[in-house]
C-alpha cells in the first residue's frame, strides 16, 4: 500500500498530508544506509528510528566518502565503468529494496542524487575526486533516476544538505502542540528587543493567538519580561519543559499586572528549557509517546536474498 503524497501547506510554511494537517518532520541523517548497511541491519535501523518517532530517513544514491567506488555491502559497484550513465542493475535494485522497506515503515525519504564530491571533485577534508556528474551527463541520469522513482509517493527530492533519544522527545512535543498555528513573536521578548547587540541573547519565541499559548524558547540561565497584551490576560498558567529529557515543571499560577500584561520570568537553570504559557492549565501537557512496538529477535525473518 503506497503511502500519500505530501503537499505545501498554503501559507508555503510546513508540509500537509492529503486530510489537510500538519506533517511532523522529524528527519535522521542516515545518507550512506544503501551503500553501508546489509539488509538485517537496515531492518534493525528502521526499526530503531520507527520506535524513536522519527517520520523522515535522509538517504543518498551515489555517496563515495567512505568507499571510491561504490559498492553495497555485497561489493557490487553502483557504476559500469565509473560511467554516471551506466548504472549497475544490481546495485540500484538494493536501493529500490531500501525505500521499500522505508515506505513498509512508514518513512518518508529526503533523496540526494550524488554527494556533492561526484559534483564538484573535492571533500571536505580537501581530497581530491574525480568527477563523476558533469553538465552534459547530469540531465540524463537525473532523467534516468526520476523514472525509476517515479511511482514512489514516499521520496522527495534533496538538491544538498546536511546531522536520539531527545529526537522522540522532540516528536512528542510537536504533536502535541500543533506549530504550524504558532507565529514568531520576537517583539514580545522586551529585554532581548532592547539590547540587540547582546549576542548572549538567545531567546524564542512563539505564538499561538488562537489557542492562547505562548512557547519562549531559553538557551541559559536568563531573565525575561513577555508582553502578553492581546493573547492573555488576569490568571496566566506556565511551566517549563525540558528537551533533554522530556519532563514538565508543575504547573504554576500568576496574575498578570493589568494594563500592562508583561510578565517577568527567569529561567534558572544554566541549561536550555521551554517556557510554556497559557490561560488554562489543561493546555499544558506532553504525553510521552509510543511510536513503533519493536519486534522480538525471534519475529525477524530474512527478506532480501543476495
Amino acid at each position: 500500500m503506497r503511502m500519500e503524497k505530501l503537499h505545501i501547506s498554503e501559507n508555503g510554511r510546513y508540509f500537509e498530508k492529503a486530510d489537510g494537517s500538519p506533517f511532523v518532520w522529524l528527519a535522521d541523517t542516515a545518507w550512506t544506509v544503501p551503500a553501508r548497511l546489509k539488509w538485517d541491519d537496515v531492518l534493525h535501523y528502521m526499526e530503531t528510528r520507527k520506535k524513536q518517532g522519527f517520520t523522515v530517513l535522509q538517504m543518498v544514491v551515489l555517496d563515495p566518502e567512505f568507499n571510491e567506488e561504490m559498492r553495497n555491502p555485497c561489493g557490487i559497484k553502483a557504476l559500469k565503468e565509473d560511467d554516471l550513465l551506466q548504472p549497475e542493475e544490481q546495485y540500484f535494485s538494493y536501493v529500490d529494496w531500501v525505500l521499500d522497506q522505508a515506505e513498509a515503515y512508514g518513512f518518508y525519504v529526503l533523496l540526494l542524487p550524488v554527494w556533492g564530491e561526484l559534483v564538484v571533485g573535492w571533500d571536505w577534508n580537501g581530497g581530491e575526486h574525480p568527477l563523476y556528474m558533469t553538465e552534459q551527463n547530469a540531465a540524463a541520469y537525473g532523467k534516468w533516476l526520476g523514472r525509476r522513482m517515479a511511482g514512489r509517493n514516499n521520496i522527495l527530492w534533496c538538491l544538498g544538505g546536511d546531522r536520539m533519544h531527545q529526537m522522540k522527545i522532540l516528536r512528542d512535543f510537536m504533536e502535541a502542540y500543533d506549530l504550524s498555528s504558532f507565529e514568531p513573536c520576537q517583539e514580545r521578548l522586551l529585554r532581548q528587543s532592547a539590547a540587540e547587540d547582546d549576542l548572549d541573547l538567545h531567546e524564542q519565541a512563539a505564538v499561538d493567538i488562537k489557542n492562547n499559548v505562548m512557547l519562549v524558547y531559553f538557551a541559559s540561565d536568563t531573565e525575561e519580561q513577555i508582553d502578553l497584551k492581546g493573547v492573555m490576560k488576569g490568571k496566566v498558567y506556565q511551566a517549563w519543559f525540558d528537551p533533554k529529557n522530556g519532563q514538565l515543571t508543575e504547573t504554576a499560577a500568576c496574575t498578570l499586572p493589568d494594563p500592562d500584561a508583561i510578565l517577568t520570568v527567569r529561567n534558572s537553570l544554566e541549561e536550555d528549557r521551554l517556557l510554556i504559557l497559557a490561560d488554562e492549565a489543561a493546555k499544558i501537557s506532553v504525553p510521552q509517546r509510543t511510536y513503533f512496538e519493536t519486534r522480538s529477535e525471534e519475529e525477524a525473518r530474512k527478506v532480501f536474498e543476495w
